[in-house]
């Protein structure tokens, strides 16, 4: 049975990657780069595209979206809003956009569609980013070290010299599973396609995580700093901070500081 409640908890572990995100990814494609830089050359057909490309990547694209529509002018605003729905131009090959006057880059693959080619960019992102890799025969092999730094860019752990892990969240370093990690591990793999994740890939990147997890040999080292749900304090200078996850603290009070508020039973 699905769990939405499980999948929201877990999904609150990884910091979203930016440079892998479709609005990261859009200006990189000739097709979409051409579009924004003068709208005004572009024709009705190719409105109408560019407005279900929109609807079909939704938020992803909002800072595209954005950019694009100030540049637009009232009446292709208006041709733009009526095509932002669901259709079938999604699929547009390049021929038929040749057709609607776009002329493509001499190094744009033209054997599919722009949006295919979008994610294709994409997955090839991902692939880098994560350590994975072709070998002679197209066998897909993963460099595990490079795949433990990248985990580890996504999610802030640590361990102390027992090897009991903690990761950073609100503020506070609280306990990790390994259970844990390799669901995030997998999830991560998984963001490439929904199969990409192996078994045989697990081993050797959980070891490689072993070395990589920086260690820690003491926690709340500063007997003067208490940690509140929504900053630091030092208690002997009454200097308050925001958390930072340079300061290993695995206590936290479960109330915010507030530096007026009164205490008559103690005045």
């Amino acid at each position: 049975m699905f769990n939405q409640k499980s999948m929201d908890y877990l999904s609150g572990y990884l910091a979203i990657d930016q440079n892998e995100q479709i609005e990261a990814i859009l200006p990189e494609v000739p097709f979409f780069k051409w579009f924004l830089d003068d709208p005004a050359i572009v024709s009705d057909e190719l409105i109408g595209y560019i407005a279900e490309i929109m609807y079909y990547f939704s938020d992803e694209a909002a800072n595209y979206e954005a950019a694009l529509i100030p540049k637009m002018n009232e009446y292709q605003k208006a041709l733009y809003i009526e095509n932002k729905q669901e259709g079938e131009k999604l699929n547009h090959s390049y021929d038929v956009l040749m057709a609607f006057n776009y002329h493509p880059a001499k190094t744009e693959p033209t054997e599919n569609s722009p949006i295919e080619y979008v994610r294709h960019l994409q997955k090839k992102v991902r692939l880098v980013a994560r350590g994975f890799y072709h070998n002679e025969r197209g066998t897909l092999l993963l460099e595990s070290n490079t795949f433990a730094s990248y985990f580890c860019s996504r999610i802030k752990l640590i361990q102390n010299e027992s090897g009991d892990k903690f990761h950073y969240r609100d503020g506070v370093y609280v306990s990790i599973k390994d259970n844990i990690i390799k669901k995030l591990a997998r999830d991560v793999v998984n963001e490439i396609s929904p199969t990409t994740w192996n078994r045989r890939y697990e081993a050797d990147y959980m070891a490689a995580l072993d070395h990589e997890i920086p260690f820690v040999d003491s926690f709340d080292s500063n007997p003067d700093i208490v940690n509140f749900s929504n900053g630091l304090l030092n208690i002997k200078t009454r200097e308050f901070k925001e958390h930072t996850s340079d300061y290993y603290s695995t206590n936290q009070l479960a109330y915010d500081y507030d530096s007026n508020a009164k205490c008559p039973s103690f005045e």
